[in-house]
């Protein structure tokens, strides 16, 4: 009996040791550095390592790429200054008018135009009008007479304020009068573009949104203002204050890369060919003897990646009105003549210069790495739908981040918060990448 108990225990003995040879239960790893008085082979460890290879004297290492040669260079061209309407009137006289103007921005079927113009032969012919200005006044005073200023809510009339449905139907605000004139004026060989902008009626508070024409008759300008039964010398200066131009309905000059407009009061480059291969572009200092002041091209190539602009550049349109925001998704870079008065760049994004809010005007849409200026308050959509963002810095000085300062930036990975900062919205950066990661630094 003794003997059996002994077996027992030793076989419970056996048991017990065998089944704590099983594998352990998995447990997150905790790398150690290992302590020096653990090292297997200390003498090995103390090795010195071996000296990098010091880079041969020829070899110059890289320098940042001198940028000077790629702006544009400045000349002796005329800066528009002034009224609206002297500056505008610069540019007309700057430029030939040898033929007749293209109808342009006036949209209008073969068969409409074929109607109007048959009318207006008719018109002309009856009168017996000789001259430009003769024909002019004809169509001026029968425009005047027939059409009645309506409403751009009326459902009733189809394409409101196009020049065929003023003559058809005889209602249109100014716009759909200074169309029609305009069309008119084109049958008989006058050119007569279509001008928007602003009307000084003397009225009460702001001037207001207005369009006429400019008319070109017997080698002299006019101002023709349908609406209100106005015409008079482009270059009566004592008016120059009356009728404010910002924006004329035709292309002024082409180049080989680009069409220059009268944009905002400004001389804009207003578009860039599609022929244009280089990934980078130079916007010229002048064309037709004017300055360039403002870049706003509603169309750009893919091809193109960085932009140079020189001390000319004041503007990249306005603050509701700005295009490469909607054309320039490729763009990597652009980079601002350090003479500038005007506009700078701070790590790639544009500011204006003597802006006290620290607010950029534009970002380029492949901008990866994006470093604000310090902004007290960052309020709603400071950044809005910027793909190319990867990471951005906020500076020190920056205070309270309000909700949706930084709204769908789908790649934005990383946020960098200065030490100033008080308060953070919680939504304040809303839609960006899954895996954001805010630091504080």
């Amino acid at each position: 009996m003794h003997k059996i108990q002994i077996l027992m225990a030793l076989f419970v003995g056996f048991m017990l040791v065998t089944s704590c040879k099983k594998e352990p239960i998995s447990q997150p790893i905790v790398e150690k550095v290992p302590s020096d008085d653990k090292k297997e082979n200390p003498k090995e460890e103390e090795q010195k390592p071996e000296e990098e290879e010091t880079p041969k004297e020829e070899e110059e290492q890289p320098k940042e790429e001198d940028e000077s040669n790629l702006f544009p260079t400045p000349d002796n061209s005329i800066e528009l200054k002034g009224a609206p309407a002297e500056r505008l009137l610069t540019l007309l006289f700057k430029r030939d008018f040898d033929r007749i103007l293209a109808l342009g921005e006036t949209q209008i079927s073969h068969n409409q135009l074929a109607e109007i113009k048959s009318f207006a032969d008719q018109l002309i012919e009856k009168n017996n009008a000789q001259t430009q200005k003769e024909k002019h006044n004809l169509l001026f005073k029968w425009i005047v007479s027939h059409v009645k200023y309506g409403s751009p809510s009326d459902a009733s009339l189809p394409d409101y304020n196009s020049a065929y449905t003023t003559y058809k139907y005889g209602s249109a605000i100014c716009q759909g009068y200074s169309n029609l004139l305009k069309v008119m004026c084109y049958t008989q060989g006058i050119i007569a573009p279509v001008v928007n902008g602003f009307a000084n009626f003397n009225t009460l508070g702001n001037p207001l949104g207005h369009a006429w024409n400019y008319v070109f008759l017997d080698n002299t300008w006019y101002v023709s203002d349908a609406t209100n039964n106005i015409f008079y010398k482009a270059d009566e200066k004592e008016k120059f204050n009356f009728l404010l131009p910002e924006h004329i309905d035709f292309v002024l000059w082409k180049d080989e890369q680009m069409e220059y407009v009268y944009q905002n009061k400004e001389l804009t480059v207003g578009s860039i060919r599609n022929n244009v291969s280089s990934s980078r572009l130079t916007v010229p200092y002048s064309i037709g003897g004017i300055r360039i002041s403002n870049f706003n091209p509603q169309s750009l190539p893919s091809t193109i990646k960085e932009i140079y602009l020189g001390s000319n550049i004041k503007y990249l349109g306005v603050a509701d009105n700005r295009k490469l925001k909607d054309v320039g998704g490729h763009l990597e870079k652009i980079a601002i003549d350090p003479q500038n008065e005007y506009l700078e760049n701070y790590y790639g994004s544009i500011y204006e210069k003597g802006d006290t809010q620290n607010i950029p005007i534009l970002i380029p849409a492949q901008l990866k790495v994006i470093k604000l200026k310090p902004i007290p308050t960052v309020g709603k959509n400071i950044i809005y739908g910027h793909q190319g963002a990867r990471e951005l810095y906020f500076q020190e000085g920056t205070e309270v981040i309000e909700e949706y300062a930084i709204d769908s930036c789908p790649n934005l990975e990383k946020i960098y918060l200065p030490k100033s900062i008080k308060k953070v919205g919680e939504k304040a950066f809303w839609l960006c990448h899954p895996n954001l990661k805010v630091i504080y630094f």
